[in-house]
């Protein structure tokens, strides 16, 4: 992911979706060691990236997997050999790489690619030319088309949300839910009206379908007219909605948008921190808070905005206890020097006597004219 998008995701959680060229996007999935996560993906996937430890050789999970593919149309596989770094001499190197080979592909087929990763850098990733070359291998391949896929409408669900009542929940935790799933339709079209199957759920009625904007296009080539070899970085769009994509986070009932402390420059730790110390069971959460705070505290303190004017206006608007109006009422003038200083309030209340002498003086005319009218 990194090497396509420039993004780290420190945790993934679900699909990631990103652009690889002009004309391909790829969804990436991480499949779990266990025999139901092999078999849905097993039912989805157009490429395999068979993940194999080479200082432990294949497992029996590797070769269950590999029977599974087999059943649901044996999509294309590339194997990828890890941890060679455990090896400390290229003999016993060279006679494992060669002994994996012959095995690999009697499970999957002659001149099956297998690519060889050495151990992880320091920054927790692989080596960039050899995740480099997987990548441009994948950026190429040509995936084999399956007829049952084809004809067939399913769907890898990006992110659901529940809509249910949160009170039919409160009454009955075990009621039946609405749940809405996000994602894109792919072999053949999707009609309201059919039913669909949820693995290890069971099968269920489409209630509608709603045809949303691509939240990862493609890059539109009818408005450039230049050819191109390369994306632009504007164009290397990812979209991962369950993972933390640049501090955002779906979940299923609300969206988190994180904000490192040092862009945190207005609001103060007080009011983000409120409370103190505590004692008893809470000691340990409140130790948290306060060190979060002192944190946040520092942040500020270095930032280099915080010496500027505009930043000490605002901060100066912040400490502000009354209101606009409060404070034009209470502000006070004075014409000539010794003398009675006038308050805004004493001014609009005379003002409002005033008007009520007017009005009364326009009603006693009236009556006057109505008197001379009736005479």
């Amino acid at each position: 992911v990194k090497h396509y998008t420039r993004h780290v995701l420190s945790e993934v959680r679900g699909p990631v979706t990103i652009v690889s060229g002009k004309a391909r996007r790829l969804t990436f999935f991480e499949c779990g060691n266990d025999l139901n996560s092999m078999m849905d993906i097993g039912k989805c996937a157009d490429l395999i990236l068979l993940m194999i430890d080479g200082s432990f050789g294949f497992e029996m999970e590797t070769f269950e997997f590999l029977n599974i593919l087999q059943a649901h149309g044996f999509p294309k596989i590339l194997g990828v050999l890890t941890h060679l770094d455990h090896f400390k001499d290229n003999k016993g190197l060279r006679k494992t790489k060669k002994k994996m080979k012959a095995r690999f592909w009697t499970e999957v087929h002659d001149g099956a690619k297998l690519f060889y990763f050495s151990g992880l850098e320091k920054s927790g990733r692989y080596p960039k030319t050899e995740t480099h070359n997987l990548a441009r291998f994948i950026s190429v391949a040509k995936f084999r088309p399956l007829v049952w896929r084809n004809t067939h409408p399913y769907l890898l669900a990006d992110r659901f949300e529940d809509v249910t009542d949160p009170e039919r929940i409160r009454q009955d935790p075990a009621c039946d839910r609405s749940i809405f799933l996000y994602g894109w339709c792919r072999g053949t079209f999707l009609r309201p009206t059919q039913r669909v199957h949820l693995p290890g759920v069971g099968d269920f009625s489409i209630d509608a379908v709603t045809v949303l904007d691509d939240p990862c296009p493609l890059p539109n080539s009818d408005k450039d007219k230049t050819k191109r070899r390369t994306l632009k970085a504007a164009e290397k769009t990812i979209y991962a909605p369950m993972s933390d994509v640049s501090g955002i986070l779906f979940d299923k009932d609300a969206t988190y948008i994180e904000i490192p402390d040092k862009h945190v420059v207005f609001s103060r730790p007080e009011t983000l921190f409120p409370g103190s110390l505590g004692t008893g069971e809470d000691v340990t959460e409140a130790e948290q808070t306060n060190r979060a705070k002192e944190e946040l505290m520092n942040a500020q303190k270095h930032h280099t905005a915080e010496f500027s004017e505009g930043v000490q206006l605002v901060r100066s608007l912040q400490g502000t206890e009354h209101t606009v109006d409060e404070m034009l009422e209470d502000a006070s003038m004075q014409l000539f020097k010794g003398g009675r200083k006038l308050t805004s309030r004493e001014y609009g209340q005379g003002e409002t006597a005033r008007i009520e002498e007017l009005e009364d003086e326009d009603e006693e005319d009236e009556d006057d004219e109505d008197e001379e009218e009736g005479e």
